[in-house]
């Protein structure tokens, strides 16, 4: 399926496609979002095989609960060489809207949900690419399609100018990923983001099922990826918090590393150059002293040990004579 409007697709993934049940046969009329259906309606007419075209769309539509899209003209089969409307576009785009300013970076407004039931990207994606230099993206949303919200990540890190999403609301879901597509995130201060497993409607056998569990699984897989990006941890422990759905406030997101800053609570300057002095930052300094230390007191040294005067022994000598006097004294 070719035309302007049309997503693109590898032949890997409509291989895959093909085999859960959601493109034909041979890959083509590949339908997984609301702007895929509408893509599949318009090129009808390019199909080799109208009959097996139309029922497979009515298929999709109905697993994505979009049956109000197909034509009034297929409800009894339709007709076998029906020409294609032209879509009509929707009265306003209340789901964005994009100012861009002659001085500062371009605000843009998304404020609804992200592909397939709400928002629908392409559009979206085309403005996007217009904008030059900065751009802050505020976002309230509750999710949505998560191939079309990757399409928005992957838009946002390929921006070469600064950019800064500003949720202004809620970040929920897919919504949460877009934010982490920014190279700055800030959050307002009772702004909440949520995180949780991917999750989908879906029809078909067993076999259909099992393809689906592991398709949800790997896409669960790659979007706890982005949060392991932005906030370290391993895939693991992000994917333990999907499965329970975890809810954060704007300062549990900021201590769990999911965001720069919160609104009003910016953080200071510390790109400054200080190699001309000693350490070159707080980090690279010595513990300071936080308080004065006590004066100590100095103890007067003790006094040299002095020792006792001690006299030499007078050496002994035998008096002979003295001796004999004596013993001739006592015979008497």
């Amino acid at each position: 399926m070719t035309g302007p409007l049309a997503r693109e697709f590898s032949r890997e993934e409509r291989e895959r496609l093909a085999e859960s049940g959601a493109a034909l046969p041979d890959g083509s009329y590949p339908i997984v979002t609301r702007e895929d259906l509408e893509n599949a309606i318009q090129a009808i007419g390019r199909a080799s095989d109208p009959a097996a075209a139309k029922a497979h769309i009515k298929k999709r539509a109905r697993a994505l609960g979009l049956g109000e899209l197909i034509p009034e003209e297929w409800g009894g089969g339709g007709q076998e060489n029906w020409t294609p409307r032209k879509l009509k576009a929707r009265a306003t785009k209340d789901w964005y809207r994009i100012e861009n300013k002659a001085t500062g970076p371009a605000e843009v407004y998304v404020y609804d949900e992200i592909g397939g039931f709400g928002v629908s990207v392409g559009d979206f994606l085309a403005e996007v690419r217009q904008v030059d230099g900065p751009l802050n993206l505020h976002l309230n949303s509750p999710g949505g399609d998560v191939f079309d919200g990757m399409a928005v990540y992957s838009a946002l890190k390929r921006r070469v100018e600064p950019t800064t999403v500003v949720v202004d609301g809620l970040a929920a879901s897919i919504a949460s990923v877009i934010a982490l597509g920014a190279d700055r995130v800030v959050m307002a201060p009772k702004a909440k983001m949520m995180i949780h497993d991917g999750w989908t409607a879906a029809a078909g056998n067993a076999q259909d099922f099992k393809k689906l569990v592991a398709l949800l699984d790997d896409t669960s897989d790659t979007i706890a990826s982005v949060y392991d990006d932005k906030a370290g941890g391993g895939t693991g422990f992000w994917r333990d918090r999907m499965r329970e759905e975890t809810w954060y406030s704007a300062d549990e997101a900021l201590r769990a590393g999911l965001i720069d800053e919160i609104e009003g609570q910016a953080k200071s300057r510390d790109d400054f150059d200080l190699s001309m002095f000693n350490y070159a930052g707080r980090d690279k300094a010595p513990a300071p002293v936080l308080k004065p230390l006590a004066a100590k007191v100095e103890e007067p040294p003790e006094p040299p040990a002095v020792e006792p005067n001690k006299q030499e022994p007078v050496p002994f000598t035998w008096d002979f004579a003295a001796f004999k006097s004596a013993l001739q004294e006592g015979v008497k």
